[in-house]
């Protein structure tokens, strides 16, 4: 076999109109943070797979591959996703001060399980 004959390989990736970057299946709508942060918690491919049962094993180490290779672009993706995440919660609660309490709990549970994903 020669390497003309290998085919190309397509990182399964597709920018959203709102920005938004997700792993290519019409059956999922998994954004690419989804499965760098799993990664980055030290999760297997497989076990993400098991999270996210709707990607296919092949495109879950293909996104992977894609981060190792370009980390510094994809972290600066991970920072827009996570500034907009507190712009989105700011907005919230100066439209429903009433609600702040409640967004306070729901990011105390979001931190808590980033936090108990790093240490798994």
């Amino acid at each position: 076999m020669t390497t003309e004959s290998f085919p190309s390989m397509t990182v399964p990736l597709r920018v959203e109109p709102g920005g938004a970057i997700r792993v290519s299946n019409p059956q999922a709508r998994v954004n690419l943070e989804f499965v760098v942060w799993s990664h980055k918690a030290g999760e297997t491919p497989e076990q993400i797979k098991e999270a996210l049962p709707a990607l296919e094993l092949a495109d879950i180490y293909a996104v992977i591959a894609y981060y190792l290779r370009n980390t510094e672009d994809v972290e600066a993706y991970l920072r827009d996703v996570e500034r907009a995440e507190e712009r989105a919660i700011a907005e919230i609660d100066a439209r429903h001060p009433d609600n702040a309490s409640i967004l306070e709990r729901l990011q105390a549970r979001r931190d808590a399980a980033k936090r108990e994903q790093r240490a798994s």
